[in-house]
């Protein structure tokens, strides 16, 4: 009885932490997703000191449907960033070393 209530409890708390994210912060998952991406890129600049010239130096096929986009800015600075609404979206800044 015990254990079949404590995984009530837990289920519970585990869907009001999804809905949390999805409704406080709705792109939590795209930018963890993101985030791997932004690994890979310091990877590579850590490996050929210099960012790659597009995501294709990665590996990664870039397409027009995304769902990430990067365009290297110069040397020392690059952006990602993904849509979130129509004419909307969250970019990551290189230099600031974070989500705006």
């Amino acid at each position: 009885m015990k254990v079949k209530f404590f995984s009530l409890v837990l289920i519970i708390l585990i869907i009001l932490g999804l809905l949390y994210f999805l409704i406080f912060d709705p792109y939590y998952f795209q930018r963890l997703e993101a985030n791997k991406l932004i690994f890979k890129i310091e990877e590579y600049y850590d490996k050929n000191n210099k960012y790659p010239d597009s995501l294709a130096d990665l590996g990664i096929v870039a397409t027009e449907a995304g769902p990430f986009y990067y365009e290297k800015k110069s040397e020392t600075e690059y952006i990602i960033w993904f849509g979130t609404a129509l004419g909307e979206s969250e970019t990551y800044d290189s230099i600031k070393k974070r989500w705006k």
